[in-house]
């Protein structure tokens, strides 16, 4: 994290002590948002449970202070959020909510899986700033820029995206979505 912004991992720590779930929650996803997180994973290891946020596709880990009673009331909070069933502990369950912050919505898809010391929490951020960039600022060679103008001209086919875990698939399908906007089109997106 940056010196000097609102909620430092030392801050999140502290507030796990001293802060009602619904607070912790919320501070921990805004902490995330702020330094461009796509991803927070929650992971219980042998004697503690481990956070780390994926940040331009690399996990950092951010603490290990958090306890496993803490930890049990985050698992039922992000249930309770993504309306997942509470009593299932044996199999993966995915859902979805929506925070809102000062000037905007971001979803936050939650996959939660069980693992050898408790379940795993995967919470993807989509940040709709983040991710409403047109093609020019996608980074692409311009050779390749013309390739891709060129391919969503066309009436019908299919272009393939594909790559790992925050390479920016979702940034570049919305690129291509707001490229192929207009009025006279009507576009389903299908997940």
């Amino acid at each position: 994290g940056t010196e000097g912004e609102e909620g430092t991992p030392e801050d999140l720590e502290k507030l796990a002590e001293d802060l009602p779930i619904i607070r912790i929650v919320d501070t921990l996803l805004k902490h995330a948002i702020t330094q461009k997180a796509s991803d927070i994973h929650v992971e219980p290891i042998e004697k503690e449970v481990l956070v780390r946020y994926r940040i331009d596709g690399i996990l950092h880990d951010i603490t290990t202070a958090i306890s496993f009673e803490f930890y049990r009331k985050l698992v039922s909070r992000v249930k309770l959020l993504s309306n997942l069933k509470m009593n299932v502990q044996d199999r993966p369950q995915d859902g979805r909510f929506t925070i809102i912050l000062t000037s905007k919505e971001v979803e936050i898809r939650a996959a939660i899986a069980p693992s050898e010391f408790g379940e795993t929490i995967v919470l993807r951020i989509l940040d709709p700033a983040a991710i409403r960039i047109g093609l020019k600022e996608l980074g692409l060679r311009e050779d390749d820029l013309v390739i891709i103008r060129e391919e969503l001209e066309r009436p019908n086919g299919m272009i393939l995206n594909t790559g790992p875990t925050g390479s920016g698939k979702t940034t570049t399908l919305y690129a291509f979505l707001i490229a192929k906007y207009s009025a006279g089109i009507k576009i389903i997106t299908i997940e």
